[in-house]
């Protein structure tokens, strides 16, 4: 019987990567015929599992909702890290959209823990439990496993300025060539590349994970596996379209401003192009925000509308602030100086 019931279950899985719902629900329910009789979580486990994945590739949100509570609620009441270990990916996914909408997420994440999860693809669900969090929006900082990393007074400026660089350069990084002409310009060919590879090994130690920056290729990069930023999060908040978003609007603003605290860096200005990304994230804000205004003001919600944009205004002084401080002489002056205050 055990066999049959593994053997449905697989097939019930390819019925769902495939898109045919309606037959994986068939599928599941014979599964749950053969083992009726059997006290054992484990296997209910295994179809609460299946019935959260087959309902989070349809579009009935609140039915997601109400099998990925009852999956993960069975789990931890029960004492069980994982259902279908073997497809790991499916696992994943089902942990980022738990923790997005905020169930079970103490349980969820301790899962993402116990069993070495990777973050689905193209997601930076920020409440996944990441080695390492590098905060730029509103000042600079860096939490490693839980913990904020506290920079000496004396701390070595390179390694900072080099990880301030790979977050400006995104998810691709950038040539060893580049980085080192631009955080070494006044130094020769192959002393540049070594002092590139010294802060490197440096950054590794202070994001405490060597898999933490990535060499490949010629190319240097952070591992987006491993590390959560939170301007990476919010690009990828404000290129989705929020007209066409499945989650509350008020759940897209409550992320939004629990992502965007303030400008890009803050007051700390010790690295080139800084300046243009804080630009960038402010353009990408303001045509987010006019995009979720839109949505409010086809639901009627003039007063959230308002609201919104007098949040968005009042940033944008603050901002300006910001820009004409970093603009300033006496900041061009202090350039490859400074500590970032945020560190400590």
């Amino acid at each position: 019987r055990s066999c049959e019931f593994e053997a449905l279950g697989w097939v019930a899985a390819v019925e769902i990567e495939a898109g045919n719902l309606s037959r994986a629900d068939d599928l599941i329910a014979r599964a749950r015929e053969v083992v009726r009789a059997v006290d054992a979580p484990q296997l209910e486990l295994h179809h609460r599992v299946l019935e959260a994945w087959a309902a989070c590739r349809g579009e009935d949100a609140a039915a997601q909702d109400a099998r990925l509570r009852d999956a993960f609620g069975h789990s931890r009441t029960h004492g069980l890290a994982v259902g279908y270990q073997h497809l790991p990916h499916v696992l994943a996914s089902l942990c980022s959209k738990a923790l997005e909408r905020g169930i079970e997420v103490e349980h969820v994440r301790h899962i993402v823990r116990t069993r070495g999860l990777r973050p689905p693809e193209g997601e930076a669900v920020e409440s996944w439990p990441w080695p390492v969090e590098i905060r730029v929006l509103g000042g600079f900082a860096i939490i490693v496993e839980g913990t904020r990393v506290e920079f000496p007074r004396k701390a070595q400026k390179k390694p900072l300025e080099l990880l301030a660089t790979l977050v400006m350069r995104g998810r691709t990084g950038a040539s060893q060539e580049a980085l080192s002409e631009q955080l070494w310009e006044d130094s020769e060919g192959d002393a540049a590349m070594s002092s590139l590879r010294m802060a490197i090994h440096r950054l590794r130690g202070l994001l405490g994970d060597d898999a933490a920056v990535l060499v490949s290729q010629g190319r240097v990069r952070l591992n987006a596996d491993l590390c959560w930023v939170d301007s990476w999060a919010l690009e990828v908040l404000c290129r989705s379209d929020p007209l066409l978003a499945q989650e509350p609007v008020e759940e897209t603003i409550a992320r939004l401003r629990g992502l965007y605290r303030g400008p890009a860096f803050g007051d700390d200005v010790f690295a080139k192009g800084m300046i243009q990304t804080r630009s960038r994230c402010r353009t990408l804000l303001e045509s987010f925000v006019a995009s979720l205004c839109e949505r409010l003001d086809a639901m009627q919600r003039h007063h959230d509308t308002r609201s919104l944009r007098a949040w968005a205004d009042a940033d944008c002084e603050d901002e300006t602030e910001h820009q004409a401080e970093a603009e300033s002489p006496l900041t061009s002056r202090s350039f490859r100086k400074r500590v970032p205050r945020s560190g400590g």
